[in-house]
């Protein structure tokens, strides 16, 4: 299996691939040009390993929370490739999906874990997810004083960031993307389409 994976919903891009059994990483150093990156960021990876896009058997990238402009950017790029090569996969994950993913096994003792992701002002997204990393509520919105407040409810919080939380602390990165997007090739067959997970209207903020 040849698998590629981006991640451009949540600061850095990154692009990561699956090839001959071992996992290849690539982060750029700037926060802000995701969509000039990601592509060239892409070509050198296959590149350096050899390959083409004809070589992959699929696709994967973060839908969402995150940066509405980042999604697209990813999402675009992901269904880019798709059309010129639909026998690709494409597979979506969630960011909050992939932090809990991403915690180690020897820490999942814990029967109510909540990810949190920081959205915008004092807002925070949230999903609540059960020992099997399986998540066990929808994706909300919820203001910090509430979260604060809510905290002792969770045996676990894990984030991208502490936001002043006591937070088990997870990078989102396209390595992590790969990580779920394996599990979910081998397991889901029929997924092979993905959308944007937007939690809360895209907002456009002009300077005045």
């Amino acid at each position: 299996m040849n698998l590629l994976a981006f991640e451009t919903s949540i600061g850095n891009c990154s692009v990561a691939l699956f090839h001959k059994d071992k996992k290849h990483f690539a982060m750029s150093d700037n926060k802000l040009m995701q969509s000039e990156e990601l592509l060239p960021m892409v070509n050198a990876m296959l590149e350096e390993h050899g390959m083409t896009y004809q070589d992959l058997d699929g696709v994967s990238c973060t839908i969402g929370p995150g940066s509405f402009t980042g999604i697209r950017v990813g999402i675009a790029a992901a269904k880019g490739i798709k059309k010129v090569l639909p026998n690709i996969r494409l597979i979506g994950v969630s960011t909050l999906d992939i932090m809990v993913h991403d915690i180690a096994n020897t820490f999942i003792k814990c029967q109510k874990i909540l990810a949190v992701l920081k959205a915008y002002g004092d807002e925070f997204y949230t999903q609540e997810f059960s020992s099997d990393k399986i998540s066990s509520s929808e994706i909300k919105l919820m203001s910090k004083e509430k979260l604060e407040k809510e905290t002792n409810k969770y045996e676990m919080i894990v984030s991208n960031e502490t936001h002043g939380l006591n937070c088990h602390s997870i990078d989102i990165t396209a390595l992590s993307v790969l990580n779920k997007a394996e599990k979910i090739f081998a397991s889901i067959p029929n997924q092979n389409d993905i959308s944007p997970l937007y939690v809360k209207d895209p907002s456009i903020h002009r300077k005045t």
